[in-house]
């Protein structure tokens, strides 16, 4: 049908950041609710418009990035415990 690839993309875009959003969560350290609240609604829709071309770089970089743009502090969360 004719726009399902657009939504296909939307899908993937989508998952790309909230894979990454745990991602930062799990390597700083903290909850994955307190990076969404540091990157803010508007650091949401960047990483979503910016994923389709993101998705071609390592999780670590595009992390590393994000972490280093909105500031996000080293945690104390302890994901294997918990």
């Amino acid at each position: 049908m004719i726009g399902e690839g657009r939504e296909d993309q939307k899908d993937n875009d989508l998952f790309f950041v909230c894979g990454l959003i745990d991602y930062i969560a799990r390597k700083t350290k903290n909850h994955r609710g307190d990076i969404v609240n540091q990157i803010g609604e508007d650091g949401i829709k960047k990483l979503l418009y910016d994923a389709e071309v993101d998705h071609c770089l390592s999780f670590e970089q595009v992390s590393d990035e994000v972490v280093d743009y909105y500031k996000i502090k080293q945690g104390d969360f302890d994901t294997i415990s918990a």
